[in-house]
């Protein structure tokens, strides 16, 4: 991040962020976060880094996009699996699993494109209702708004730019919790 920082530091000098995470086969490379530097709007390097939450976080405070929409919309899947994690964790997969495709569907995520497709593939039992339930709900719904707030202040993304990237988010982070693509990789249907 200092690297970064000091980079950016200097006059006429601006970034944007460039996400990359290779899959070869079934397993996905280390993830990597490279600054692409300009100078008065002329591209003239690049830093590059090992995935970091920290980092990536302090490159939304600092506005820094990704050079693309798709792009960024894999940077925030990467982001989701970052701020969902915690979530999993303290209820356990089972049931975090069944509420999270739950509160999708519920929220419409089901009504977009890239989620839609993974949601269609995916197979969970539903949870039982009650308190965990709402409040596991309410911690989900809390990380997504974050995202989604990054989206619209930290990097001001038109509220259409940041639907489309939360949606190519969450689907690039259903595929990957739910190994979607593994299994059509391997001829497994979920159907």
């Amino acid at each position: 991040m200092h690297r970064w920082q000091a980079r950016l530091a200097q006059p006429g000098v601006t970034g944007e962020c460039f996400f990359e995470r290779k899959r070869t086969g079934l397993v996905f490379q280390p993830a990597r976060l490279t600054l692409l530097i300009k100078e008065r709007g002329t591209f003239v390097g690049e830093l590059p880094s090992p995935w970091d939450s920290e980092l990536n976080d302090w490159t939304i405070e600092r506005g820094l996009r990704a050079a693309t929409l798709q792009n960024e919309g894999e940077r925030f899947g990467l982001t989701f699996n970052d701020r969902l994690y915690p979530i999993a964790l303290r209820y356990g997969d089972g049931f975090f699993n069944a509420v999270l495709i739950q509160h999708l569907m519920r929220e419409g995520f089901s009504d977009v494109a890239p989620t839609n497709r993974k949601l269609e593939r995916i197979r969970e039992n539903r949870p039982m209702s009650g308190e965990p339930a709402s409040d596991c709900a309410l911690l989900i719904e809390s990380a997504i708004q974050t995202i989604a707030g990054n989206l619209l202040r930290g990097l001001t993304y038109s509220r259409a730019e940041a639907q489309a990237v939360l949606a190519d988010g969450m689907a690039y982070y259903l595929d990957e919790r739910f190994n979607i693509t593994n299994a059509e990789l391997l001829g497994f249907s979920r159907d």
